[in-house]
């Protein structure tokens, strides 16, 4: 936060003897680790549990836009940087998402400004992704980049984003894995599945689940089919469920696969997905096969579209979203 300048500033201390009183805008660089509240209270300023390989920390980017204004942090350079130097075309950083994220990423060099094009739901996702930026494009002098920026529009966005590898290239790196995002809503459901939309923090609004009805699902009823399309390779599939008690679990199938996992030849080739972790919140969780030691099942698909099934087994268990995704 001495470097990527935010809205809240720094204090003066020993190395930065001038404080800064910050930009004015809703952002925040690091996580805060001086609240008691904080979850991170004296803890790493920087993120170190989610990181891309090799990168050792991220930068947590939190924003909370007011009055129309962006959230915007910004690094201003001790001298002009010449970014022609070696046929350079390409900055490409990584950013990493959250469902509750609002908001349109953006970066500045200098006072250009570009706005993320990518997949629309890419701040919501969590896993990494990847933006290429085609310098050529922007039409400042990249002979004499002062200043670089990172940012979210949008009136009252709120949210964090986790920010890494940042770096120039000749040539525009591949970028990362394949990851579909599908709302649980979004799916053909049977009863005794059905929709619900009493919870604020559900991604899109809604989720489903099942009523209290005291019996396990047998895969004959209570089916929510999704159908995708992928270019094909192994992945996995990581779920934002919430499982209140021992009522836990879910049926799931995708029958034009081939698994890690072997379910019990009575499944009808579906997974027991049981003993999500408890709490009454949103929370992200590999399917898993609990009757192979809790495995986490990995998907080999073809290129083309599939249709995944997910049952109702027990009523305890909401699903909100999943995300299929080859980074294993």
């Amino acid at each position: 936060f001495q470097t990527w300048l935010d809205g809240f500033g720094y204090s003066a201390d020993e190395f930065f003897p001038a404080a800064y009183g910050g930009n004015g805008t809703g952002a925040g660089t690091g996580h805060d680790i001086w609240s008691l509240s904080s979850p991170y209270y004296d803890g790493d300023l920087m993120e170190t549990g989610n990181t891309l390989p090799g990168s050792g920390q991220s930068m947590p980017f939190y924003y909370s836009n007011s009055g129309g204004a962006a959230s915007e942090t910004k690094r201003t350079f001790a001298m002009p940087q010449d970014w022609t130097v070696g046929g350079t075309q390409t900055l490409a950083l990584s950013f990493y998402g959250d469902p509750e994220n609002a908001g349109q990423l953006y970066v500045k060099i200098n006072s250009a400004k570009v706005v993320y094009d990518g997949p629309e739901n890419a701040m919501k996702t969590p896993y990494w992704t990847q933006w290429n930026i085609d310098l050529s494009s922007l039409g400042t002098n990249l002979q004499s980049v002062t200043t670089l920026a990172i940012g979210v529009d949008g009136s009252n966005a709120t949210g964090m984003l986790l920010i890494d590898d940042i770096q120039l290239y000749r040539e525009a790196p591949a970028t990362g894995g394949e990851q579909v995002w599908l709302e649980a809503e979004s799916a053909s459901i049977s009863a005794p599945l059905q929709v619900y939309s009493d919870m604020t923090d559900a991604s899109g609004g809604s989720y489903i689940g099942t009523d209290d009805l005291g019996n396990q699902g047998d895969q004959s009823e209570g089916i929510a089919s999704f159908t995708f399309t992928v270019q094909g390779g192994t992945y996995k599939i990581n779920a934002r469920v919430i499982a209140a008690d021992a009522g836990d679990s879910f049926w799931i199938r995708l029958p034009s696969a081939i698994l890690n996992t072997t379910p019990p030849a009575a499944n009808n080739n579906w997974v027991r997905y049981n003993g999500i972790p408890h709490g009454n919140s949103w929370h992200w969780d590999d399917i898993h096969n609990d009757e192979d030691g809790s495995i986490a099942v990995h998907f080999t698909l073809t290129a083309g579209t599939h249709t995944l099934e997910i049952g109702y087994r027990e009523d305890g268990a909401l699903l909100d979203a999943i995300v299929i995704t080859d980074q294993l």
